[in-house]
Parts: C-alpha cells; sequence; structure tokens
C-alpha cells in the first residue's frame, strides 16, 4: 500500500510541473525603416519593441539607411508593436504612438514606413509670430484690444485674429509658413474704427512660441481712420467640409468610415489629419452622407495654422476604398482678395463610388473574445490530464495488487 502511494505522489509531480501551465513563445522576426518628415532615412534612431501590455522586449538603433530589425525574438503577447524617438541637439523627438499599428507575434513581420516617419523632424516650416496691442509708444502706453490682420501680399488673403486681452501679454499669436508679411490691427470704440500703420514683418521657422520675441503693433487712439479696411469688424467662422458615398449601385452606402487627410508639410504626399491626438473621421449616415464641422489646416503633427492646405476624403468599406479629388481648405477667419470666403469655408466633395453592390451593409459587428484565457486553459487542461492519469495508474495499481 505504501509503494502503491508513493507511486503516485511521483506521478503527480511529474504531471504538475513538467506540463506546462501556458504555451511559450515563439521566435519571430521584424524589421521596419525610420524616417524623417521630408522622407530621408534617419540614422540613429531608438526603435523599442513592445508587447500589448507595453513591456520592453528589445530595444534597436537604426543603421545608415534608416533600418532596423529584431531577429529571433520572443513575446509573451500575441501583437506587438515599436515606438520610436530620435535625439538631435539635446532635443528628442518622438513618434505619436497611433501611428504604428499592432502586429502579429510570429513569423517575419515588417513595419510600413508610413508608421514609423518623424512628422516634427527636421524642424517644421511654420513660424510663430505674437504680440499685443499698445495705444501708443512707450512702457507707460496702455495695451488695448482689436482685431489683428497677418495679409500675405503675394495671395491677399488676411487672416484675422481677436486680441482681446490688455495685460501685456501675448495677445495675438499667428503661426503660419515661414516669409513675408504685413501686420497690423483695427481698434473699434464707440463707433469709431482706429487703424494701425501696416508693417512688414519677417516670419522664420521655428517650434514654440517661446524662440521668437512679442511684436507690438502701436495703434494710437488719436486720429479714427477715414477709410478702414476691412470697414465691417470680421466675424468669427467654420469650415464645413461634405460629401456622399455610394455604391456602385447609386445606392448611398451608411455606417461608412471617412477619414481626412491634408496634404504633408513638405509636400509630397498626403498625411491623415489629426486632432487632440487622433486622426479625423466621421461615419455616414442612412442617406450615405458624411460632414465635417470645425476642421481647419494643420501642421503634420496637428498644430492649427494660419495657411491653405489641400485636402482629401478617403472612405473605407472592407476592402472597398475610393478617394476625392483634392480641394483647399483654409484657415477659416480670413478675407480674400476678391471675395469668396463663404464658399472658401465650405468645401463639398462629389460622391464617392465603392465596389460594393446596393444589398451591402456597413454595419459591422466585432465580438470580444470570451471564456478562459488561454493561460488559464492551458492550466486546466494539464490538470485534467493529471487527474486521468493519475485515476488510471490507481485502478492499474488496484488490479495489480489484487
Amino acid at each position: 500500500m505504501l509503494m502503491r502511494l508513493y507511486y503516485l505522489l511521483i506521478f503527480a509531480v511529474v504531471v504538475l510541473f513538467v506540463s506546462p501551465a501556458s504555451a511559450a513563445g515563439t521566435p519571430f522576426s521584424l524589421s521596419g525603416q525610420v524616417l524623417d518628415r521630408y522622407g530621408g532615412p534617419l540614422q540613429g534612431a531608438c526603435v523599442t519593441l513592445i508587447d500589448n501590455a507595453h513591456k520592453t522586449i528589445s530595444i534597436n538603433y537604426t543603421n545608415e539607411n534608416g533600418n532596423y530589425d529584431f531577429v529571433n525574438v520572443v513575446s509573451d503577447t500575441d501583437t506587438v508593436s515599436v515606438r520610436v524617438n530620435l535625439t538631435r541637439g539635446g532635443k528628442t523627438y518622438e513618434i505619436p504612438s497611433y501611428y504604428t499599428r499592432w502586429y502579429p507575434s510570429k513569423g517575419i513581420q515588417c513595419i510600413n514606413s508610413n508608421e514609423t516617419s518623424f512628422s516634427n523632424y527636421p524642424e517644421p516650416v511654420y513660424g510663430y509670430i505674437y504680440g499685443a496691442i499698445q495705444a501708443g509708444a512707450g512702457n507707460a502706453a496702455s495695451f488695448i484690444p482689436g482685431i489683428v490682420y497677418l495679409a500675405d501680399p503675394d495671395s491677399g488673403i488676411r487672416y484675422y485674429q481677436f486680441a482681446d486681452r490688455t495685460d501685456g501679454k501675448a495677445s495675438y499669436t499667428f503661426y503660419a509658413p515661414a516669409g513675408s508679411y504685413i501686420l497690423y490691427a483695427q481698434h473699434r470704440e464707440n463707433g469709431v474704427v482706429y487703424e494701425s500703420a501696416r508693417k512688414a514683418v519677417n516670419v522664420t521657422p521655428n517650434a514654440a512660441v517661446t524662440e521668437v520675441l512679442d511684436t507690438r503693433i502701436i495703434l494710437p487712439l488719436t486720429s479714427p481712420s477715414s477709410s478702414p479696411d476691412p470697414a465691417e469688424a470680421p466675424a468669427h467662422h467654420e469650415n464645413r467640409v461634405i460629401g456622399i458615398v455610394l455604391t456602385k449601385d447609386s445606392q448611398p452606402l451608411p455606417g461608412v468610415t471617412v477619414a481626412l487627410y491634408q496634404r504633408s508639410d513638405n509636400g509630397s504626399t498626403f498625411v491623415p489629419m489629426v486632432t487632440d491626438g487622433r486622426t479625423v473621421s466621421a461615419t455616414t449616415n442612412d442617406q450615405g452622407r458624411y460632414a465635417f464641422s470645425g476642421v481647419a489646416p494643420t501642421t503634420d503633427d496637428g498644430k492649427p495654422i494660419q495657411a491653405k492646405k489641400d485636402i482629401v476624403a478617403v472612405a473605407e468599406y472592407g476592402a472597398a476604398e475610393d478617394r476625392t479629388e483634392e480641394k483647399p481648405l483654409y484657415y477659416p477667419d480670413m478675407l480674400m482678395a476678391n471675395g469668396g470666403e463663404d464658399d472658401a469655408r465650405n468645401v463639398a466633395f462629389v460622391p464617392m463610388v465603392l465596389d460594393v453592390g446596393a444589398s451591402a451593409t456597413a454595419s459591422a459587428t466585432t465580438s470580444e473574445p470570451s471564456g478562459i484565457p488561454i493561460e488559464w486553459a492551458a492550466l486546466l487542461a494539464s490538470l485534467a490530464v493529471g487527474i486521468l492519469c493519475l485515476l488510471g495508474l490507481y485502478l492499474f495499481l488496484s488490479r495489480k495488487g489484487r
């Protein structure tokens, strides 16, 4: 009897400790290329491979061609991704985490270079100009509210802002393409319009308002303007972008995701429009229509700019995709040389047609995995096998002992 119990104990130890509690990770390889904002390879970028628990698996650095490789690495999770940063001149640049998708941790994976391209390196081609309106020269002059205009002498477009602060701090702030502009302001009081002299300013490329000095606009409240331009105070406006998605049978297609893309800062391609770290997108309604309100051009990394950029809308439904022709989108608070501001603020795209039939529905249901996690399932399976083996051994020894 004691010998029988001894064999049972030995067998139980073997089953419980030799049987794996969970499936071991399988080696896989992953590679890609890191590019700058102009599509050139970046050497020395730090690439960190992480699992979907955000645990670091390995760290690599790009070579002279911007390439990186992770060979025969193992992950504890089913998917992995990379995080990329670059240090130049004591400053660290990072690629936003939402740029890079999650990839299976098996086989050989290659990350698209569009997901590992810096949008903020080299430094942007835009620059800040900011300041306040002052009722006279000298430190004793008071600061006054008004409307500040930044005029592009080439296009004749004037972008404007409402400068309401009177504490001497940044009352207006423009972020515009580097170049030469005309800056001036208006102040309205008791039905009278005062206008400053026009001042030539040069916007230089910079990434932060702290990198430039403020520009004061001197506007004496002594002589009202005889011919203010504009004569009427402009209002605040918003852009609106609309369109429709149809099936190949010319029927409206509801539930389709439509995203807005804008011309990149260097003009070489189109990149997703981003607001608050999220891609600007909408879903078509029952009539297949989509609409975006309050959108405006930004830098590739999402900073609002007083400028124009071409945009396109892209519709995706399963494997079907279509995109519109490009149209200009302006910063909405602007005046054009020959009018037409209202038309410019309302962008209407021609219909997009997806290669699906009229019977297609755009309602997709997704179900989350349910049941027992794979690690617990493996453990329970091992225990079940162990119990069955113990039972079989017990019956065998019982018969033998008779």
